[in-house]
């Protein structure tokens, strides 16, 4: 790994390109024994390669408001067949995105000396990336599944030493898919899926004492 981290006036930066070369790197994989159900397991997925870049900016134009961007940008494919669990070298590791990005945005109102008004959001992407290896043949193997993003809005009162937030995840309501299994339809036409939490409200109280 090489990088540098720094400020140059109100921009801090931290960015850095790295590689790391795997001997039996862990994968999710499903095989198909002679008799009984499809088993879904961790296995060892012989030698495999991450490299990429990854970065964190933060950026204070005036003193009340604060902009950051973080993301990373990955290659992470084996580097050897694993027949075991239908991977072949060059297939992409599971559930790495190839690019995925967090932008942000606090803004502070002082309001009166003992009261503070913020306000702020945060936009995330994940990219594309594929699913589990699969060794059976009427399942997919390694599908690939699509990028998706949310956004999350907030606001805080501050008054003294009590505070509250209200927090507003996944606005649009996404329905990115976060986890894949295949299930038992002809050619692994049909699966399971894990979505991204759904919009959700919070309401919070705190204080100090």
């Amino acid at each position: 790994e090489v990088g540098t981290k720094g400020d140059i006036g109100p921009l801090a930066f931290d960015v850095a390109l790295y590689r790391i070369d795997w001997t039996d790197v862990q994968v999710l994989g499903a095989v198909a024994p002679e008799s009984g159900p499809t088993l879904f397991v961790t296995t060892n997925g012989g030698r495999a390669r991450s490299q990429g870049l990854e970065w964190a900016l933060s950026l204070r134009p005036e003193k009340h408001l604060t902009i950051a961007w973080s993301g990373n940008a990955v290659e992470a494919k084996l580097r050897s067949d694993v027949p075991g669990i239908g991977g072949s070298a060059g297939d992409n590791l599971p559930y790495v995105p190839r690019f995925s990005s967090t932008v942000s945005g606090d803004y502070s109102i002082p309001l009166t000396t003992s009261a503070t008004l913020t306000l702020g959001t945060t936009w995330s992407y994940v990219g594309g990336r594929n699913g589990d290896f699969i060794a059976a043949p009427l399942l997919s193997n390694n599908p690939y599944l699509p990028a998706y993003s949310t956004w999350d809005l907030r606001a805080g009162l501050q008054i003294s030493g009590f505070k509250l937030d209200a927090i507003v995840r996944n606005v649009s309501n996404s329905r990115g898919i976060t986890g894949y299994r295949s299930a038992f339809g002809f050619n692994g036409t049909t699966g399971q899926a894990a979505i991204v939490q759904p919009r959700t409200v919070q309401i919070r109280l705190s204080g100090q004492f």
